[in-house]
This record gives structure tokens, sequence and C-alpha cells, in this order.
């Protein structure tokens, strides 16, 4: 019956696209870091504040914008959740360093929290907290 009514109208009857547009947001504010040697005391974390741009990509199931790959592109970290308010995102790598990163975006108010965690081969210890407040990008 499709193709016959495609024949009839002169069209094929072609399902809209299931692809979004990633949502690109262009954030400011502060990152937290903190660096623990494996001995001794850790001195006060230092607070800078920063703009960058964090994609999601609700189709790769990622967020950008944290991470940099070895080609010096920006890493994809998977979606672990979505609704209707919020995204949240975690991911990690192993190697010579262990790499863990985890966070939310809320839609509504546009505020991004992320943490990530390195631990180094020598045993020492760093933490990057992200606090931003992020407007959808113009294209």
């Amino acid at each position: 019956m499709r193709r016959f009514l495609a024949l009839l109208l002169g069209f094929p009857i072609v399902a809209p696209s299931a692809q979004a547009a990633p949502l690109t947001l262009r954030c400011s504010g502060a990152l937290t870091s903190r660096q623990a040697p494996r001995d001794g005391m850790a001195p006060a974390p230092r607070k800078n504040m920063v703009d960058l741009s964090v994609i999601v990509d609700f189709d790769s199931r990622g967020v950008s914008g944290f991470w940099i790959d070895g080609n010096g592109l920006p890493e994809l970290i998977p979606i672990t959740a979505t609704d209707a308010n919020s995204v949240t995102f975690e991911g990690g790598r192993k190697g010579s360093i262990q790499l863990s990163i985890s966070g939310s975006i809320d839609r509504v108010t546009g505020k991004v929290d992320a943490q990530q965690t390195v631990l180094w081969r020598t045993g020492s210890l760093s933490q990057m907290a992200w606090d931003l407040r992020c407007t959808p990008a113009r294209p």
C-alpha cells in the first residue's frame, strides 16, 4: 500500500531521520584542582576561571570538551543516562595512568558539574572539579 501511495503521489515515503544535531554549549566557571602526593600533605586546592565548549552528542551517546585524545581531538565520554532535565556522563581510561571522570549537565539551568581523578604511576593523585554555567552556542 505504501509503495502504491508513493507511486500515486510521485514521491517516496521516507521515515524521518532519527539523528539529532549535537548540542554545543559555551561554558564559563571555576576549575578547582588539587594534587595529592603519594607521601606528605596535599597543598591547598587551586581555583582558576575557565571558558570551554562542551558538546553533547546524543547520537554517539557521548560528551566532549573535557578530554583530548593523542591526536589533539576531543574525546567522547560516554553518556550513562538522560532525561528531560539532565544528562549524566562517566568514563575512564587505564594505562600508565588511571583516569576517570563523571559529571552531569542540567538541561534546564545550563549548570555543568564534572569531577576528574588521575592516579599517576608514582602513586600521586590529581583531582579536578568543574563548576560551570553554560548557554547554547549560536551557529
